[in-house]
This record gives structure tokens, sequence and C-alpha cells, in this order.
């Protein structure tokens, strides 16, 4: 384990660079590092987690159908594909203990927690030539803001997705 770590971070690194970036995700120092972080965090989790299905098998074949089923279903169930609230009763469980689905959640709280977003064109109600001055018009994205103009991120990830957002150990209330 202690040696996968370095090329891990090379890894990660050079990963990190270009995709966040490129996905022009917000420009702040302190959430790159944090996206940094996670992505190594999760990318060693999930090297373990193979390394642990791989040792349970003595044939390569067994472990690799077992890691691939596996890997679909953390997938699947991480919140994104399915979000928790549509997610079938049975299966719901998967996502606490799914790894991927706490990745998920804490770099989506990164990127969206504290962002706001001006809602434009087609995601304001009514929309049209002369709906352009009317002040009495509605944000349709969930997590909209009082005001109806803005989305709050804060308020997406809690509708859109359940996360339970917390700020400085305090519960974001609904």
């Amino acid at each position: 384990m202690l040696t996968d770590i370095p090329n891990v971070v090379l890894q990660i690194s050079v990963f990190s660079l270009i995709f966040y970036f490129m996905t022009a995700f917000q420009m702040d120092a302190g959430k790159f590092f944090t996206f940094w972080v996670l992505t190594v965090l999760s990318a060693l989790t999930f090297t373990q987690l193979y390394r642990m299905i791989g040792s349970l098998f003595r044939s390569f074949d067994n472990a690799s159908k077992i890691s691939g089923f596996w890997s679909s279903a953390m997938m699947v169930y991480a919140g994104y594909f399915i979000s928790y609230q549509n997610m079938h009763p049975r299966f719901q469980w998967i996502l606490w203990i799914n790894p991927a689905s706490y990745g998920y959640e804490a770099i989506m709280a990164n990127e969206l927690g504290g962002l706001s977003l001006e809602c434009i064109g087609s995601q304001l109600v009514p929309n049209g030539d002369g709906y352009s001055t009317t002040t009495n018009r509605a944000c349709t994205v969930a997590g909209a803001g009082p005001d109806g103009m803005f989305m709050i991120g804060d308020n997406y990830m809690r509708q859109s997705y359940s996360f339970q957002l917390c700020t400085f150990g305090a519960t974001l209330e609904s």
C-alpha cells in the first residue's frame, strides 16, 4: 500500500491539473487542493478495494467478475445516476457503504458549496422576447433562491441530490 502512494499521487496530480481547469471549476487554490486531496484519497481507496477483492479469490477470472460487478454497482449507486430519493429502498444501503458516494458528495460540496449562479434565458419563466424587462420572473432550476433569479449551490445539492451539507459543524436546514 505504501509503495502505491507516490505513483497514485503523481497520476492524480497530472489528472487533476488537466481535469480541474479543463472543466472550468472555480479558480480558487483552496478548492483545487481540496479536489486534489479528495481525488487522491478516492484513488487510494479504490486501489485497496480492488486489492482486497483480488485477495479473496484464487483466480483472476473470478476476481475480475466481482470487481467489475462491484464497480458498476458503486458508480450507479453513488448518487449521480440515481439520486438517493429515487433509489429503490432495498438498494439504498449501497450508498452508505460506497466510497464513491462519499467522494462524489465531497467533491460536489467543494465545488457548489457557497456558489451562486445567475439564471438566464430558458431557465427563467416566463421566457421570451417581451418578458426580458418583466420583474416577476422565476428561475426553474432546482435550488433557486428566494429572489428567483439565482441558483444557490447549497440549495441545489440539497434539493437535487438530498445531500446534507455541514458548514462549520452545523447542518443546514431545508
